[in-house]
């Protein structure tokens, strides 16, 4: 599967007056190559999903596999989790 580029759609008048619409100009950072490539796979093993119970896990130590993936889970949800990197940010941010 491969990701195409889009184009935004252009504003109307009334939407470019809004505060966000500089949001929908300029160049777009480009999506990390290592995420994108374990969604591309396809869906995850829905064993791997973290449950919202188990949310507090992802605050220990290292990286769960469920971190990036989507899937239908077992309840029948959908799953999808990203976990991002954002270089220089703090958590003071």
């Amino acid at each position: 599967m491969e990701m195409k580029e889009k184009t935004a759609m252009p504003l109307n008048e009334i939407e470019n007056k809004r505060a966000y619409a500089k949001y929908y100009t300029g160049q777009m950072a480009k999506p990390n190559p290592e995420q994108m490539a374990k969604l591309l796979k396809g869906p995850m093993d829905a064993g791997l999903a973290i449950y919202p119970q188990e949310a507090a896990k992802l605050l220990e130590p290292g990286y769960m596999e469920g971190e990036t993936g989507y899937c239908i889970m077992e309840n029948g949800a959908g799953y999808l989790a990203v976990n991002n990197k954002f270089p220089g940010v703090t958590l003071d941010m």
